[in-house]
């Protein structure tokens, strides 16, 4: 069995990295205050409590001030993860505030920019006779919340973004299946979708996604911003592995990559407060007899072990020669 374990670098033609992140997020607040984007307040459409923004400018407002103020906080932390973990050893309700912000950036990104082309790759070189029978000896395990891996599988089927989900058999820490015999793909931070908290229904921010922004796509956005901010109906699917309630996703995980023979791990620095969970997870592998990385560098350069493999071509993911 091949597994795949995939961090931020494996988007990074599309989404920024630690370093851009700033940058990125300012592009995004500039855009949203674009005269273009201004919005009615007039029908109240999100909501009738007179104590909470009513109509979609409010809303729209709401959000660059959201933006801004992720924006100015990762300023004085090494990343948006560590601002994360931060948050939630101190028990700040803020960490709710941030993972509904991040959800709507990384929404708000992917919607104004096509999918990486290396996930396109990707499935062209996995598939065989049609995309419904993906190869069952892949799993892939990301520590990313992005729908890179679902706008790229979409061309092949041009379904919405949630039937997509269903047959890429995506586990989400607050929404895990048996079945992981075939292929799967664990999102170990959970992924921006939106979660009902009564019966844990799962509703995509945008189903179909548009070349490029418009006033209809950002409504889209707008109101699933306003019921994940203002509503206890709905809570955001993005959940950080390393919060102690997210023990099932971790353990699930752990399990399906068991049988695990090849990990191929693309655009991963291990970082620091993800240990725990890596260790677990690789520490399974009881079969494991081949490691390749790939990064724009090399992630381990000194190592020379034959069976732990650096790879620098970043122009497409890679395919280990094991890969049938």
């Amino acid at each position: 069995m091949i597994t795949y374990l995939i961090g931020a670098g494996a988007s990074c033609e599309v989404l920024p990295l630690v370093i851009n992140m700033q940058g990125e997020l300012k592009k995004i607040i500039d855009l949203l205050n674009e005269p273009r984007f201004a919005l009615s307040n007039d029908p109240p459409l999100f909501g009738q409590n007179t104590t909470l923004p009513r109509g979609r400018e409010d809303v729209r407002k709401r959000l660059i001030e959201d933006l801004q103020w992720l924006h100015d906080e990762i300023s004085n932390h090494a990343s948006v993860d560590t601002f994360a973990n931060k948050l939630y050893i101190k028990n700040d309700e803020n960490l709710t505030r941030l993972k509904i912000t991040l959800s709507a950036f990384i929404i708000l990104i992917q919607c104004n920019n096509k999918y990486d082309k290396r996930y396109d790759t990707f499935f062209a070189s996995i598939l065989k006779e049609n995309a419904i029978n993906l190869p069952k000896n892949i799993k892939i395990i990301s520590w990313n919340y992005d729908y890179q891996f679902e706008k790229a599988f979409r061309e092949y089927l041009n379904r919405s973004i949630g039937d997509i989900t269903h047959l890429l058999n995506v586990m989400l820490p607050r929404h895990l299946t048996l079945d992981t015999s075939g292929f799967s793909i664990f999102k170990l931070n959970g992924s921006t979708d939106v979660i009902s908290t009564n019966g844990g229904h799962i509703t995509p921010w945008i189903d179909f996604f548009e070349t490029e922004m418009s006033k209809a796509v950002l409504e889209k956005i707008l109101f699933h911003y306003y019921q994940l901010s203002y509503r206890n109906q709905w809570e955001t699917g993005v959940s950080f592995a390393w919060e102690k309630s997210n023990n099932g996703i971790v353990h699930i995980t752990t399990q399906a990559a068991a049988k695990t023979e090849i990990l191929v791990i693309i655009g991963y620095s291990f970082p620091y407060f993800n240990r725990e969970v890596d260790r677990s997870i690789i520490k399974g592998m009881a079969s494991l007899k081949k490691v390749y990385f790939q990064a724009p560098d090399g992630v381990r350069p000194d190592l020379e072990d034959k069976n732990l493999i650096v790879h620098n071509d970043w122009k497409q993911f890679l395919l280990p020669d094991e890969l049938e």
